[in-house]
Parts: C-alpha cells; structure tokens; sequence
C-alpha cells in the first residue's frame, strides 16, 4: 500500500526519521508507528533534545508525541482550520504553527495553551521557520509573499515580495541574516533579511518548490 508523505525530520543523532504521511511511514526499517490523528498529516518537528515530536494535521490539532515509546504526549487545540507548518524553539517550550485559516499561532507546550494570534497574510499559511535566537520567525503564504514577525510582540516586521506564486517553504541561515524560499513559481529564492530584499534567484526546477533547507554552514541549500 502506499501513501503521501508530506513532511520528515531527523532527529540530531541521525537514528530516527520521523514522517508525516497519509497512512504510512517510510524508510527502510519502521522504528515506530504514532496512531492519533484523524486526518493527513501535513507537518513534524523534532524537540531539540530529541525525546519529543509535534505533528499538525487537517484534523485542527497539533499533537506532542514521546518518541521512546510512541505515546501521545499532548494535544494542542484552537486552530479554525487544518495546521500546514510547525516548529518547535525556545528550547522546547514553545511552538509556532501556521494554518489554513491565514494566521499563526505561537504554544506554550507546558501547558498546551495558545499564547498569541499573529495575523497579517491574506491567504492560507504554508510554511513558517523560526530565528536561532528564537526573536523573530519568518511565514510563506498562498499570498505569495513572506513575512517576518516579531515573536515578543507578534508584531510584522517586514513583507517580502517577489514570488509570483504561492510560497511553500522556507528556511533561515544560521546566523539568521537571511532567508531561502521556495514557491509555486518553480524558483527559489535568497533573501537579505535585514534590508527585506532579494539577494539571488535560484533556476532550475520545472514544477512547485515544495520544500528547501540550508547547510550548517551557509554555504549551499537543497
């Protein structure tokens, strides 16, 4: 049988991967099986630590996860629509998530609650990406643009435009003077976070950039 997956990340010490999909994992060997939702999974973060996972789904719940034992940690409920995007930061006691319903939300997993509403694109929210300093965060929407926000205020802080589709991913440079994304356009492109400006367009694909990360040391992306 076979299914859609959606979203994968590796834990740290490169053992695990952890999939989101409709139906069924992937990889050679099935470390663990997390059963819960009740719709397709469109998104996965892993805890720093590499003890715990978040998965947004079309079901409007986000769900914590004890990857040990494969036990379902947490439920994080509120969002209107399916969650599209999530990442975990501030040293696993927050998450941001992005929805269909064009906001995002930041959690305060301690305690499962929501904490702030950001709102200010105009279509549905599909990938979103937090500073290493864990002070701003960045979003890709159906409105083809990306925004950067304040995440102590919630607060925009820039709009970034130039893609002439919608975006559907991103990622921030370590160091997190910029930013890549990738659209509906087929490009990719890099972004000077600082002065909100396009550094460099990347050709080549001949359909949707769906997904798109950034070496350790800023030298190239994939």
């Amino acid at each position: 049988e076979k299914a859609v997956v959606h979203a994968c990340q590796s834990k740290t010490d490169g053992m695990m991967m952890l999939p989101a999909a409709i139906g069924h994992t992937i990889g050679p060997t099935v470390r663990a099986t997390f059963s819960g939702h009740s719709d397709a999974v469109y998104c996965c973060a892993v805890y720093a630590d590499g003890t715990r996972a978040i998965s947004g789904s079309g079901d409007s719940t986000l769900r914590v996860w004890n990857l040990s034992n494969g036990e379902e940690a947490q439920t994080l409920r509120g969002q209107s629509k399916m969650f599209s995007c999530c990442t975990v930061y501030a040293n696993g006691t927050r998450v941001i998530s992005g929805s269909w319903d064009k906001t995002l939300r930041i959690w305060d997993l301690s305690t499962g609650k929501e904490i702030q509403m950001i709102g200010g694109h105009r279509a549905s929210v599909y990938c979103c990406a937090v500073y290493a300093n864990d002070t701003r965060a960045i979003s890709g929407s159906g409105d083809k643009t990306l925004r950067v926000w304040n995440l102590s205020t919630g607060e925009e802080v820039h709009a970034l435009t130039g893609h002439g589709g919608s975006v559907h991913c991103c990622a921030v440079f370590g160091d997190g003077t910029r930013a890549i994304s990738g659209s509906g356009d087929k490009n990719l492109r890099v972004w000077d976070l600082s002065t909100a400006k396009e550094i460099h367009t990347l050709r080549g694909h001949n359909d949707t950039v769906s997904c798109c990360a950034v070496y350790a040391n800023g030298t190239r992306a994939i």
